[in-house]
């Protein structure tokens, strides 16, 4: 179920204004049960938000451990991951796993060539 907000419940025929204020608040219950909740597992079993968010991003962006463990490596956040979805509309940009194995390459041979750039200059 996602968090976003809601235009609020559509009238139906002969429904009353009453009828629609229950449900209205049997939505809002919902999503604020699902907020305490989620918050209130993680409490209790000991998972850290940071592990909940990392798995959610694995999910979303279909990344693999490895993946995972580059994209952890160069201290990117897990929401701007997901942010970084490509939309139907953003055909020239890549899937996430894809970017963020391109940008580790990048990362690596820029500190491999500073480290050579290192050992050469006369001290």
């Amino acid at each position: 179920m996602g968090l976003g907000v809601s235009n609020g419940p559509k009238p139906v025929a002969g429904m009353g204004k009453i009828s629609l204020a229950i449900e209205f608040q049997l939505r809002y219950d919902n999503v604020w049960n699902e907020l305490f909740f989620r918050e209130r597992t993680m409490c209790v079993t000991g998972i850290n938000k940071k592990d909940v968010e990392w798995a959610e991003a694995k999910k979303k962006c279909r990344l693999n451990g490895e993946t995972l463990k580059m994209a952890k490596e160069m201290g990117l956040n897990p929401r701007s991951l997901i942010k970084n979805i490509p939309n139907k509309t953003e055909q020239w940009k890549a899937p996430v796993s894809i970017w963020i194995q391109e940008m580790y390459e990048k990362r690596q041979a820029k500190a491999l060539r500073n480290k050579v750039r290192k050992e050469k200059s006369p001290q």
